[in-house]
């Protein structure tokens, strides 16, 4: 699964701007009064002006699985790196192969950098904005993970991620290159005390050669 676009919501679009091309480093590819997109490897970042005060997601940019400590030194002199556990900031994910470290940007929306070892992604380059790969993971809350999960699964003939058994709270549909994350609602995003809120959603998404869009309506 490929993550093509994801839309969200942002009530500053010109922080939001200021945050991801002058502090981040992607590449601003449109702006105007109400919208501004950026490039995120082979995914596209739009945010869409709101009203609504604060609306915040999760979602995860895959880099290359030998990159997660250059990453890390990359990132964390622009802003402070959440702890994932007590005097710990990178997340070791032994059953999914994979490490992340997490970041809030300037809206309150919890982002991640996650190297996962199973993608022959490895590169000897520096680690640096250019090597961001794509958007891989995007959270998506909802009143009940397991069903409404699975009727989107169902409906669009999707795959449950083969790393990751389903949970009554908490249901995952991709691959290494690509997941849905469905969590109930109140259930805290990993690694924060924020309970995850249902706001709008676009994704665009390729699935053995099929393009999708879902747009997700609180």
């Amino acid at each position: 699964m490929q993550i093509l676009e994801i839309q969200l919501l942002s009530n500053d679009i010109d922080k939001t701007e200021q945050f991801y091309h002058h502090l981040l480093g992607l590449e601003t590819i449109a702006k105007d009064h109400s919208t501004v997109s950026f490039s995120a490897g082979t995914s596209k970042l739009t945010f869409i002006r709101s009203d609504k005060i604060n609306p915040f997601y999760h979602f995860a940019f895959n880099i290359p699985g030998n990159k997660i400590s250059e990453a890390f030194s990359y990132i964390s002199p622009k802003t402070e790196i959440l702890e994932t556990s007590p005097s710990e900031q990178v997340a070791d994910f032994t059953t999914w192969n994979a490490k992340a470290f997490y970041f809030y940007d300037n809206n309150g929306n919890i982002l991640e950098f996650i190297a996962r070892f199973d993608l022959d992604n490895n590169i000897r380059q520096k680690f640096d904005s250019s090597l961001i790969l794509s958007i891989s993971e995007i959270g998506i809350a909802v009143d009940n993970a397991a069903i409404q999960g699975e009727q989107i699964r169902s409906a669009y003939h999707f795959s449950y991620f083969e790393k990751q058994a389903p949970k009554d709270d908490f249901m995952v549909i991709g691959d290494d290159h690509g997941l849905l994350i469905f969590v109930d609602i109140q259930r805290n995003w990993f690694p924060t005390n924020k309970p995850a809120e249902k706001h709008w959603t676009k994704i665009k998404l390729e699935e053995k050669g099929r393009i999708t869009e879902l747009v997700i309506i609180p």
